[in-house]
C-alpha cells in the first residue's frame, strides 16, 4: 500500500529538523572555538605586554641623548662621544663590517688605514728638519772632498799601475850590489873567458886567486874533476867567512830529492880574507828569511838545461814524461836536482830558493858527473853539461838574487761621509677622536689587545694632530677579525639573542695608564687604550627597556583579534536564532501534519469496522 501525501511530508519535516539541529550543533561549536581564539590572543597580548629589547645610548654633538636598537652596524658606526665597543665570537675572533674589512685589506699601513676615514698626512718633525739640513750643508762639502779623494786615487793608482808593470817585467834592483860583490870573487863566465887561463894566461897573477875557481871550474884541467866547481858552490851555503856548512847541524842538508849531503866545511885556499868577506855577504843574503820563515832569495825560472821549446816548467814536462814511461826515477831525480822548482806534491810548483838550489847543484856535482858510479851511469852529465849548469846557476839565478822591493799602493782614508739621519714623521690627523676610533680598531684587527693613543702636536710646524709609537705595517699573519654580513649586521633581535644566549661577547676600548693601572701591556710604551671584556648587562650605554613598538603591535594585533572574534560571534547568534525560529515553525507545522495522519487513521479504523 502506498504512503500517503502527509506521511510524506511528515518524512520531510522530520529531515528538515534534524538537519536544522545538526547545524545548531555547528554553530555552536564555532562560537566555543571562537572562545579558544580570544583566549589564545589575550595569552600573547599579556606575553608581549613583558617584551624587553637591547638599545645603545650615546650623545650626539648638541648633547642630546640618541637611542637606537643595538645592532651591530650601530655599535661599528663612530660617532664622537660614542663608547667604542666590538664583537667577539667564542673563538675570540672580532666580526667586523664588511666596509672597515674591505679598508684593511686594501691598505698596508696604519697610515693609509685612516685616510679611508679621516684626512691624514705625514710631516717631518722639526729635530729632524734641523738634522736633515745640517746633513746637507755636510753632504756637499763630503762630495768635493770625496772628488779630490777619487782624483787622487785615480792618480795614485796610475803611478802605481805603471810601477808594478815595471816591476814586474824586471823584478831586479837596478844596482845589483849583492851580486856584483859575488861577481868579484869569482868572475862571470865571459869575463873569464876574456881574461884567460889564471895561471899560464897574459892576465895570470893579475886578479883575485878566487876567480881561478871559476875558471877551473869552466875549464878544467881534468874533465873528471869538480872539485872546484864545487868550491864555487861551498861558499854559498853557511859561509861565515871561513869555512861553510855552518848550520848547526854538522853541515848536514837535505836536497829536494830528498837525499842528504855534508858540506864540506873546509875554506877555499885560492880565496883570500876580501874575496872571503865578500861570500859572507852573499851567503847571508841567501839565507834571509820573510816573517813567515820562507827564503827571499829564488831562482829565476829559467830551466833551460836541455829544454824543450815552449815548456817553461821543466820539472812539470819531466814528471809529464816519468808518467808516460819515457823516463826513469833516476832520471826524474836529477831533473829535480837541477830545476828551478819544487814539485809541491798537490800539483802545484814553488820557485827553489838559491840555498836549496845550491844544494842540489851540490849533490849533483859529486854524484852524476863522469865515473862517479854505475847508479848513475844512464844519467852521467858531460863536463859541457855541468858548465852549462853552473852558469846558468850563477850568470843566471845569482845575478837576479837581488830583488826589487814590489811597488804597493797606498791610498789615503776617503773622507768620512756624513750620516744621513733617520726619517722622522708625523701622521697629521683632522679629527682626533675619529682617528683614534679606527687605530684602535685597526690594532684591534692587527690582532693586538692594545693601541697606541692618538696625542696634540704642539710643535710650530702644524696644528694637526698625530699618532705616537704607531706600528707602521699591518701584519697579516696576526689579523684577527672575520666579516659579519649587512643583513645581520642591521638585525638587532640576532644580536640580543646572540648576547643573552652567550653566542658573541662584548670589549670595549678603555683609556689606560700603565703608571695606575695593574699590569702593563707590551705593546704600550705609554698610555693608550686596552680591548677589555665587558659584560653587555654592565655596559652603561647599552640598556635593557620595554619593547614599546612590539607592545604596540601585540595590542593592535589583540584588539583586531577580538573585534573579528566578537563580530563572528554576533555572526554565529544570528544564524543560531534563525536556526531556532526555523526549528519552531517546523515543530509547529510536524504536529500539525501528525494530527491530521493520526485522524485519517481513525476514520479509517471507523469506515472498516
Amino acid at each position: 500500500m502506498g504512503m500517503s501525501a502527509s506521511q510524506a511530508r511528515l518524512l520531510s519535516i522530520t529531515a528538515r529538523l534534524t538537519n536544522n539541529e545538526l547545524s545548531s550543533q555547528l554553530l555552536t561549536n564555532s562560537k566555543v572555538r571562537l572562545a579558544s581564539k580570544s583566549e589564545e590572543a589575550s595569552d600573547e597580548y599579556m606575553d608581549a605586554l613583558s617584551a624587553t629589547k637591547l638599545t645603545y645610548q650615546y650623545f650626539n654633538d648638541n648633547g642630546d641623548a640618541m637611542n637606537y636598537n643595538l645592532t651591530p652596524s650601530v655599535i661599528y658606526s663612530y660617532e664622537p662621544l660614542k663608547s667604542q665597543y666590538s664583537i667577539v665570537d667564542n673563538n675570540g675572533v672580532n666580526l667586523v663590517s664588511a666596509q672597515d674589512a674591505k679598508n684593511f685589506e686594501e691598505t698596508d699601513s696604519l697610515h693609509d688605514f685612516l685616510n679611508r676615514y679621516v684626512n691624514v698626512d705625514k710631516v717631518t718633525t722639526p729635530e729632524y728638519d734641523a738634522a736633515k739640513a745640517q746633513y746637507d750643508k755636510d753632504k756637499e762639502i763630503y762630495d768635493k772632498l770625496l772628488d779630490e779623494w777619487e782624483n787622487d786615487c785615480k792618480r795614485l793608482t796610475e803611478e802605481y799601475n805603471i810601477a808594478y808593470n815595471e816591476w814586474k817585467n824586471n823584478p831586479y834592483t837596478a844596482d845589483n850590489s849583492l851580486y856584483d860583490k859575488f861577481s868579484t870573487a869569482v868572475g862571470t863566465s865571459d869575463e873569464l873567458l876574456a881574461l884567460g887561463d889564471p895561471d899560464n894566461g897574459p892576465n895570470a897573477g893579475t886578479r883575485p886567486a878566487s876567480q881561478g875557481c871559476y875558471w877551473h871550474a869552466l875549464f878544467p884541467k881534468d874533465p873528471n874533476s869538480t872539485s872546484c866547481y864545487e868550491h864555487v858552490l861551498n861558499h854559498l851555503i853557511d859561509f861565515n867567512g871561513q869555512t861553510s856548512g855552518n848550520n848547526g847541524n854538522g853541515g848536514r842538508y837535505s836536497t829536494t830529492a830528498g837525499d842528504e849531503i855534508i858540506i864540506n866545511s873546509a875554506s877555499c885556499g885560492y880565496m883570500g880574507n876580501t874575496c872571503n868577506d865578500l861570500m859572507k855577504e852573499v851567503s847571508d843574503a841567501i839565507n834571509e828569511k820573510d816573517e813567515n820563515g820562507n827564503y827571499l832569495r829564488l831562482c829565476d825560472d829559467t830551466d833551460d838545461l836541455r829544454a824543450i821549446s815552449g815548456v817553461s816548467n821543466r820539472l812539470q814536462q819531466a814528471k809529464d814524461d816519468l808518467d808516460a814511461g819515457k823516463i826513469t826515477d833516476t832520471q826524474y831525480k836529477l831533473q829535480q836536482l837541477i830545476s828551478d822548482y819544487i814539485d809541491n806534491g798537490d800539483g802545484t810548483y814553488s820557485l827553489k830558493s838559491l840555498k836549496q838550489k845550491a844544494i842540489d847543484l851540490m849533490y849533483v856535482s859529486r854524484n852524476w858527473t863522469a865515473n862517479k858510479g854505475a847508479e848513475f851511469s844512464e844519467t852521467d852529465l858531460s863536463r859541457d853539461d855541468m858548465v852549462d849548469i853552473l852558469i846558468n846557476f850563477t850568470d843566471g839565478d845569482m845575478k837576479r838574487m837581488s830583488l826589487a822591493e814590489e811597488p804597493v799602493l797606498n791610498l789615503p782614508e776617503p773622507p768620512e761621509k756624513p750620516i744621513e739621519p733617520p726619517l722622522e714623521e708625523k701622521i697629521v690627523i683632522d679629527d682626533k677622536d675619529k682617528a683614534q676610533w679606527y687605530t684602535n680598531l685597526w690594532y684591534m684587527m692587527n690582532g693586538s689587545e692594545s693601541a697606541n693613543v692618538v696625542t696634540d702636536d704642539k710643535d710650530e710646524t702644524t696644528n694637526g694632530l698625530f699618532v705616537v709609537n704607531g706600528a707602521e705595517k699591518k701584519n697579516p699573519k696576526t689579523a684577527n677579525y672575520k666579516v659579519i654580513d649587512d643583513i645581520t649586521a642591521k638585525d638587532s633581535s640576532w644580536l640580543q639573542y646572540a648576547l643573552e644566549n652567550g653566542i658573541v661577547s662584548l670589549r670595549q676600548a678603555k683609556y689606560f695608564n700603565p703608571s695606575e693601572d695593574s699590569g702593563k701591556v707590551p705593546e704600550l710604551e705609554s698610555t693608550g687604550y686596552m680591548w677589555k671584556s665587558v659584560g653587555f648587562k654592565n655596559a652603561i650605554d647599552i640598556k635593557t627597556v620595554e619593547d614599546t613598538e612590539k607592545i604596540t603591535k601585540a595590542q593592535a594585533k589583540y584588539e583586531k583579534a577580538t573585534r573579528e572574534i566578537e563580530a563572528k560571534d554576533n555572526e554565529y547568534d544570528i544564524q543560531l536564532k534563525n536556526l531556532d525560529t526555523i526549528h519552531n515553525a517546523l515543530q509547529t507545522e510536524y504536529e500539525s501534519v501528525k494530527n491530521v495522519i493520526s485522524k485519517n487513521v481513525e476514520r479509517s479504523f471507523k469506515a472498516f469496522s
